[in-house]
């Protein structure tokens, strides 16, 4: 609360629950379920309630108003690192930018695919995290970057640019050559012969 839940998720309505428990009077006391109790069977349920309700918007589900006199209004100025500070000019800066179309609609089908192959949902959130993990080489990271906000010079790129617009197409399929046809879909054999590599070495 110190820190303005500066990079906290749903923080809408953790910023809210603190509050509450803030205004209580009598004690609140947290206490770990022991494993196989029914209290922990109980928090599982819980646990799966809160991830289907993330994926509405807090709004939508429950009364966000908070307590008057309970909530801190922002950053504690004192005592506060400065990594702190710059997250929150940041996430300030984000909200005037307008979203990129391309970008939403990759999420989108990145959202979408990995509810198909893996049943779970991730928010955009998730998805830049991945994108960002420190396991990833800074190239393919960055190549992973790209992808999502459409800005390899591939395909459409070509459209805009005068006498380059031949660019766009593949040479070998006639389709316009963009990241999913160069991975996935291309008749080329060198394509076949990559991803038969690649299988080999996962």
């Amino acid at each position: 609360e110190i820190e303005g839940w500066v990079g906290i998720k749903h923080r809408d309505v953790l910023r809210c629950l603190a509050a509450e428990l803030k205004a209580r009077r009598a004690r609140t006391v947290f206490k770990t379920a022991a494993p196989e109790s029914p209290e922990r069977t109980w928090c599982r349920k819980a646990s799966m309630l809160a991830k289907r309700s993330a994926k509405t918007r807090a709004e939508e589900r429950w009364d966000l108003t908070i307590p008057p006199n309970t909530a801190l209004p922002g950053l504690h100025l004192q005592g506060n690192r400065q990594c702190v500070f710059y997250r929150s000019i940041r996430e300030i800066k984000n909200k005037t930018l307008t979203p990129r179309p391309s970008t939403l609609k990759m999420l989108d089908v990145v959202r979408k695919d990995v509810k198909s192959a893996f049943g779970r949902y991730v928010t955009d959130a998730d998805i830049w995290l991945a994108v960002s993990a420190k396991d990833l080489l800074p190239r393919t990271a960055q190549f992973l970057w790209k992808g999502l906000h459409k800005a390899h010079r591939i395909g459409s790129y070509w459209n805009h640019i005068p006498e380059c617009g031949a660019r766009a197409i593949c040479q070998e399929c006639g389709a316009l050559e963009d990241l999913e046809h160069i991975l996935l879909r291309c008749t080329s054999p060198g394509q076949s012969i990559i991803w038969q590599a690649a299988e080999t070495l996962w």
